[in-house]
């Protein structure tokens, strides 16, 4: 539920002159099934250990590689350390 305020979110926000747009991304990994024979049945836990660390590096690969049109500037920014 939250990926889904987040996208909307992103979709009706109003750029404010030089801000540019809001970029939204989401991943949903599933972990049981809604229909099995009636029942929902689960993901093994030893395939959900060996999934998440893959799945988990092909979402930050993809954040890691979308360019921003933008960039604040690090000066004055939460980021200055």
């Amino acid at each position: 539920m939250e990926s889904a305020h987040l996208l909307h979110c992103a979709r009706i926000a109003v750029p404010h002159g030089e801000l540019g747009k809001i970029h939204a991304a989401a991943c949903h990994m599933v972990f049981a099934g809604r229909k099995t024979g009636g029942e929902g049945t689960f993901i093994d836990p030893a395939l959900v250990e060996k999934l998440e660390p893959v799945v988990g590096k092909a979402c930050l690969d993809a954040v890691i590689g979308f360019e921003l049109a933008k960039v604040h500037a690090e000066e004055g920014s939460v980021w200055a350390l």
